[in-house]
């Protein structure tokens, strides 16, 4: 397990919700946002520095300095109101060249966004296959409908998972998707006996027709229920689901799929780490092949002429040998 959990990095380039009575509001959304927006109404006055999308929803194309320094970059600027960062949409391609498991928009309500919003994420997704990208809902009506509308935005790189419970078990069950391409799993965030039960229950009725949930992730840090939680695995096994526990507690599984932790090598990095072998073209991690350089005189630097596979570079040693 990383230090971060069951994900390398969080890419928010969507954050906030459009609900705006501050009692709904959910409470990771608002700790989040409000944290790091700085003077809300100081930034709002500054009108040359963002588009307006519609009343309420904001689109930056650069990101926004602090009034106090040039320095440092708010992350939220406009609090919980919804807000579309475009500068972040470089950031699978440009920051990461190895592949990442990226949580998306853990600090916004996805699926209640515009989906012109939705659709320029989700091709920024495709268009990275060697990132695996996860998004989280409680909203599996919203959800449902945005994915059947757009369906062709799907690539195998996306994970799908719905927050589990007793509210939205029934919809989950009425809104069964068909997924062409992506991944779905189960999340659970302060569940209960009542939970767990109900969790089984659904496995079981779980229709052939429709794509079966690949993971279950039980999302609390403090888990102190040893019962229920053991009761959790044995669900998991049963159904032969990876169950992932996000806590530092290491008597408790910390699975993951081998689908969600496959990644691609990125072309940036094969074009400063990966080669071609002189003789047979195969491509190859540098550091795994033979390193071929010549030297003239003394005290001069060698000149890389190129790599060699193992085996071609044994066939190359024997014209020297005696």
């Amino acid at each position: 397990m990383n230090k971060r959990g069951w994900y390398d990095e969080m890419w928010n380039p969507i954050t906030g919700t459009p609900i705006i009575s501050s009692d709904k509001i959910k409470s990771r959304i608002k700790s989040h946002c409000c944290r790091f927006s700085g003077d809300v109404r100081y930034n709002l006055s500054h009108e040359d520095k963002y588009k307006l999308f519609s009343e309420g929803y904001y689109e930056l194309d650069e990101p926004f300095k602090s009034y106090s320094t040039d320095k440092n970059f708010i992350m939220a600027p406009f609090g919980t109101n919804p807000t579309l960062h475009k500068y972040r949409f470089k950031t699978p391609s440009e920051r990461y060249l190895t592949g990442r498991i990226l949580f998306v928009n853990p600090f916004a309500d996805t699926f209640l966004m515009p989906h012109e919003w939705l659709k320029q994420v989700f091709t920024i997704c495709s268009e990275n296959p060697n990132h695996t990208f996860v998004f989280t809902t409680d909203t599996p009506e919203e959800f449902c409908k945005f994915i059947c509308e757009n369906m062709i935005l799907i690539s195998e790189n996306i994970w799908f998972g719905y927050e589990f419970n007793a509210e939205t078990m029934n919809v989950i069950k009425m809104n069964y998707l068909k997924l062409n391409s992506g991944h779905l799993f189960l999340k659970l965030n302060k569940w209960t006996a009542k939970t767990v039960t109900l969790l089984e229950k659904f496995l079981n009725e779980y229709p052939e027709f429709a794509p079966k949930p690949e993971w279950i992730l039980v999302d609390d840090k403090q888990v102190k229920k040893s019962n229920l939680s053991m009761k959790l695995v044995t669900i998991a096994a049963q159904f032969k689901l990876p169950i992932y526990f996000n806590t530092k507690r290491e008597d408790l599984p910390h699975d993951l799929p081998k689908e969600l932790t496959r990644h691609n090598v990125s072309e940036g990095r094969k074009n400063l780490r990966w080669g071609k072998c002189g003789r047979c073209r195969k491509e190859k991690p540098k550091n795994e092949m033979f390193r071929i350089g010549v030297t003239k005189g003394r005290n001069c630097s060698s000149t890389i002429l190129g790599f060699l596979c193992d085996e071609c570079y044994d066939k190359f040693k024997k014209q020297f040998e005696n």
